[in-house]
């Protein structure tokens, strides 16, 4: 298992520093830091006198790192149901709790990158690259798209933007190109509240997004009812069965 590494210099620079993860020990301290929102859940986890935290930070779907290691098809779950758009302009968190957590946490230079909307543009992009892969699935014949790198390209320190060539990687022609499927429920499916505890709602949650996915998937593998047919049953009539 491996683990990106934020915080230092390497997270400006060629995706970060990897981190091996070998045995349980170190699996739940990997899974410790995927759970550290900064600001909201205590200080950076240190693995290898690395601090690591949730990867949204830089990373919100993670896409980009599996197209970098050589994916050539990817499909990605999304938590955000269809024609939902994020906020491009920095609020609370970004222009006060991130920055003060890693301030606190002496790292300054992500303080920076939050203050100045970097993860915002990562997370708006990320979702009109998807929406450009769906597309390119049904308007030109499945062509893969152009991926962008999973280096951070905006948001940095000026120095920063001159030792990493940022310019160069900015360049759409030198990024690897991937078939790309996101999958969403439908935008009239209402979203779970982050801090959802309720056991019935979650499990409406889960059933939406299995339905979402069957729709999507089971025409594509050819899967059909016999008893209605031919006609394959919906994804909802699916769930409805289960309950």
């Amino acid at each position: 298992l491996y683990s990106r590494c934020l915080g230092t210099d390497e997270f400006f620079s060629n995706g970060g520093s990897l981190s091996k993860l070998d045995d349980s020990t170190d699996l739940f301290a990997c899974l410790q830091a995927s759970m550290t929102v900064p600001g909201a859940t205590g200080p950076p986890v240190m693995i290898d006198d690395c601090p690591h935290f949730d990867a949204f930070c830089t990373e919100p779907l993670p896409y980009r790192s599996a197209v970098e290691d050589g994916a050539t098809h990817v499909m990605v779950l999304c938590s955000r149901p269809e024609g939902w758009q994020p906020k491009t302009k920095p609020g609370v968190y970004e222009q006060g709790i991130a920055p003060l957590y890693f301030h606190s946490n002496q790292l300054p230079q992500v303080s920076r990158f939050f203050e100045r909307g970097g993860q915002q543009y990562i997370y708006a992009e990320d979702l009109l690259t998807l929406e450009e892969g769906k597309r390119a699935a049904w308007e030109t014949n499945g062509e893969p798209i152009a991926v962008p790198p999973p280096d951070i390209l905006y948001g940095l320190d000026e120095e920063h933007e001159l030792i990493d060539n940022t310019k160069m990687k900015k360049d759409r022609s030198s990024w690897k190109k991937a078939h790309l499927l996101p999958i969403k429920v439908p935008s009239h499916i209402p979203e779970l509240p982050t801090l959802e505890q309720d056991q019935q709602e979650v499990l409406n949650a889960v059933r939406a997004g299995y339905a979402a996915a069957y729709d999507l998937l089971v025409p594509a593998l050819g899967i059909q009812d016999q008893m209605q047919q031919q006609l394959p049953l919906s994804g909802q009539a699916i769930v409805d069965l289960t309950k």
